[in-house]
């Protein structure tokens, strides 16, 4: 079983459900369509009231935690909520993997009511709790892996806004 929050069914959900991979998205917005395979609970994911401490295994967010608390999908204007969002995902995980997507690069950007940029640092001292084991980007059409160790090393190097997945691990 896999958690998903906020991303979209028709990429790396579909991808989990054509591999037989059940999912249960948990979104704010409403779900009103029916998908086999795909469990849907409406929650806000700043807090995840609905789902057990310790209870969730494998969970992702692709470009969707720098939306939170913007007001534009249906959510409460609150500027920190993609920090509270994180640190509910970290205590609903139990020794298992969160893989994150959001836009890196200059901080405290942001852009009209669309998103939030973030330094690496900053999503990495919010999870305080996990431990980053991977770290890839995608800038100008590249996609680069860097070693966890040399993270620190390029945020000076950072452009106005490049696609980054973390994946973290929780024992």
């Amino acid at each position: 079983m896999h958690y998903d929050i906020g991303s979209c069914i028709d990429g790396f959900i579909a991808q989990l459900l054509s591999a037989g991979t059940k999912v249960t998205m948990l979104d704010i917005r409403p779900l009103s369509i029916k998908i086999p395979g795909l469990d849907f609970i409406h929650t806000d994911a700043t807090m995840l009231g609905e789902i057990t401490d310790g209870s969730i295994e494998s969970i992702s967010s692709l470009h969707a935690i720098e939306h939170f608390g913007l007001g534009r999908y249906g959510d409460h204007i609150d500027p920190n909520a993609w920090e509270k969002a994180l640190k509910s995902i970290q205590r609903k995980i139990k020794g298992g993997t969160f893989y994150l997507s959001v836009p890196v690069g200059y901080e405290n950007v942001v852009c009209f009511n669309a998103h939030r940029i973030f330094r690496p640092s900053t999503i990495i001292s919010t999870l305080d709790d996990m431990k980053l084991y991977s770290f890839s980007y995608i800038h100008k059409n590249h996609i680069l892996n860097i070693a966890v160790n040399e993270i620190y090393n390029i945020e000076d190097r950072l452009g106005n806004y490049d696609c980054r997945l973390f994946c973290f691990k929780k024992n």
